[in-house]
């Protein structure tokens, strides 16, 4: 994330190296292959972010979409949630279940925001609800306008 503010109140602190992220090139190398080539630091994209950036960039590109009514729903198995103790992802809670969560103000809707709003020249808005599914691995993801 280039904008400072936004970094701090998503992550809820300060960056350390925040004179670092000016040449930190995003590390989607469909989008940055030239750039990131010529950079001695690369920044980590997020999972959900990646797979709907890639999957909007056409359609934000061609003009093909309306940029400020996208919604995105992503479901992740529950290996994505991490391996913090939750009583929501444990078996019992989730099976047969499909769970959201952060569905305001997701670190990744950020990301999503922050690239395709590059392609398209213009500021673009991107609902994002994330989800956990009982599977342990894998990701699955649904745009629409």
């Amino acid at each position: 994330m280039k904008n400072k503010e936004d970094w701090k109140r998503v992550y809820g602190k300060t960056h350390s190296q925040w004179n670092l992220v000016s040449e930190a090139v995003y590390g989607l190398t469909e989008l940055h292959r030239k750039d990131i080539k010529g950079t001695r630091l690369v920044a980590n994209p997020g999972c959900f972010s990646s797979s709907t950036i890639l999957a909007l960039a056409p359609l934000v590109r061609e003009g093909l979409i309306d940029l400020d009514k996208i919604v995105v729903d992503g479901m992740s198995g529950t290996v994505g949630a991490g391996n913090k103790l939750d009583r929501a992802l444990h078996q019992p809670e989730i099976h047969n279940n499909i769970l959201f969560y952060n569905v305001v103000n997701h670190r990744h809707s950020y990301e999503m925001e922050q690239e395709l709003s590059v392609i398209a020249g213009q500021s673009v808005h991107v609902h994002f609800t994330p989800h956990n599914v009982l599977i342990s691995r894998g990701i699955l993801y649904e745009c629409c306008d």
